[in-house]
């Protein structure tokens, strides 16, 4: 049977059926902005915001700032360790998210 066969049966509207679905799926309601629970969908992110903030630390320290560096080699000299690959492209979009620009 379907879920409109069951909402017929029942004489029940489709739209509170599907709400309280949807509330029996979910981990505490439904999936609104003001929901408290952690989030977890989607991929995480490869540079967390404390990565970030220690590229932001690293540059404005040692006055790289007004300067052109690469961000290639920008993980190594920093020392993070990351488990996995992290292009150029990513680290620059980290950075433009906190205002800084090559």
């Amino acid at each position: 049977y379907s879920n409109n066969d069951i909402f017929r049966k029942f004489n029940i509207s489709k739209n509170i059926s599907y709400r309280v679905i949807r509330n029996v799926n979910t981990l505490e309601g439904e999936r609104t902005f003001y929901s408290t629970y952690f989030e977890i969908r989607g991929r995480l992110k490869k540079l967390t915001e404390e990565y970030i903030a220690i590229l932001v630390t690293f540059i404005k320290k040692n006055k790289f700032d007004g300067t052109t560096i690469l961000y290639k080699g920008l993980l190594n000299i920093v020392s993070i360790k990351v488990l996995y690959t992290v292009l150029s492209r990513t680290i620059q979009r980290a950075l433009k998210s906190v205002d800084f620009r090559r």
